[in-house]
């Protein structure tokens, strides 16, 4: 399967670790990527499916320059995609949500820091399953018409499906290390760092989207 990568990415450093660890978590696919800010995205005709990753660096609960451009770009993606898989992870859950009409928003009693445990309903996958995360933004409720797949203690929308696009508010591309290393570069969450678990199934969340 060929899929085209697209990132949302003003920090190289962490743009090429969110390359490493998808690749990692996908060794049988091929992935072209492509940076909203350095690349103008190619066709998608050429592909069998899309990746969305996430940013840290744009919010789109702040509506500012970054957070118009970027989903103008992704908007533009989705209104080519036809029945191609797409799959959004973190800031790609908050653009196919916003996309389908929720809202994002800032709401500090949803935002997520460190290792949470998933309780899902999709098959052959261990259940809860234990994911990275790091989102300040959420969403004001499910687009009308998703399927709500995943739940977390804290925040309760952790996962949907509409139509062909599956959407993944936490990291299921990262190990625990991965998520120590993105930490360093925001060290106002340094405190999430002693509560850190593994997560060796996470990347199963991944091959089930694109199966």
């Amino acid at each position: 399967m060929n899929i085209l990568g697209v990132q949302i990415r003003l920090n190289p450093e962490i743009m090429f670790a969110e390359r490493f660890q998808f690749e990692r978590s996908l060794p049988s696919y091929n992935i072209d990527w492509y940076n909203i800010f350095d690349n103008v995205l190619p066709s998608v005709e050429s592909y069998d499916a899309v990746l969305i990753g996430g940013s840290g660096s744009v919010s789109l609960s702040k509506k500012d320059e970054h957070a118009d451009y970027t989903f103008k770009i992704i908007s533009s993606l989705l209104d080519t995609v036809g029945d191609k898989r797409v799959v959004g992870v973190c800031m790609g859950y908050h653009l196919i949500a916003k996309y389908y009409g929720s809202n994002i928003i800032f709401n500090p009693s949803n935002a997520e820091t460190g290792t949470i445990e998933l309780k899902h309903n999709l098959d052959g996958l261990p259940n809860p399953l234990l994911v990275q995360c790091g989102h300040n933004d959420s969403l004001d409720r499910l687009p009308s018409g998703a399927t709500l797949l995943a739940t977390g203690e804290q925040y309760k929308l952790q996962m949907f499906r509409y139509g062909n696009m599956y959407a993944i508010q936490s990291h299921p591309e990262q190990t625990r290390i991965d998520l120590q290393q993105r930490l360093q570069h925001f060290p106002h969450y340094e405190h999430a760092l002693s509560h850190l678990k593994e997560s060796p199934d996470a990347h199963l969340l991944l091959e089930y989207c694109f199966r």
